[in-house]
């Protein structure tokens, strides 16, 4: 939920901003969108081709790419940068999202799959809508800049308070008992 929120704030809202007054407009925040692009594409590929064994490391961890390129814009880093940091988000946030689809498949049995995806896919959204509504103001407040470096804070914070948890870093699927149906 919080980085879906953080990357409707930095993303949505003030990526076209920052383009415009940072960069040089629709064409450098298209050029970062393609790249995010090409990372969506390898870090499918990467998912299919080599699944992972710790799967709560890999969930965590997934997160840090959006945090860089957040701070990456607040900290006004070259276009080539950003482009970089957007791949590896791309990358990060696909790999993360079919690791996690498939963890679940594997650890929910089938009767429970539907509803426990269609939660999962609700609570993943519910912070947009209020993302949405306070970030123009609260730029115009504190500065885009803050907004988007406030915005990466919260998700280093968010991957820290789950990657504390022991149980969440050790998670792998060879530990689950395999989901079954009774029929």
């Amino acid at each position: 939920m919080l980085t879906s929120a953080c990357w409707a704030a930095g993303m949505g809202v003030l990526g076209p901003i920052y383009a415009t007054r940072y960069l040089d407009g629709a064409v450098s925040f298209g050029l970062l969108n393609s790249a995010i692009g090409i990372g969506l594409a390898a870090g499918s590929i990467t998912a299919l081709l080599f699944p992972p064994a710790r799967v709560g490391l890999v969930l965590c961890l997934a997160a840090i790419p959006e945090a860089l390129l957040l701070t990456g814009m607040a900290a006004g880093v070259p276009l080539h940068a950003l482009a970089v940091a957007g791949a590896l988000t791309g990358g990060a946030g696909t790999l993360h999202l079919i690791v996690w689809t498939s963890f679940l498949q594997e650890a929910i049995p089938e009767d429970q799959l539907s509803r426990i995806l269609a939660a999962n896919a609700t609570l993943g959204s519910l912070l947009v809508p209020a993302a949405y509504v306070v970030t123009g103001p609260l730029a115009d407040a504190v500065g885009v800049r803050a907004v988007l470096a406030g915005s990466g804070a919260l998700v280093l914070a968010g991957v820290a308070t789950v990657g504390c948890a022991w149980e969440v870093r050790r998670l792998n699927t060879s530990d689950l008992p395999r989901a079954t149906t009774d029929t």
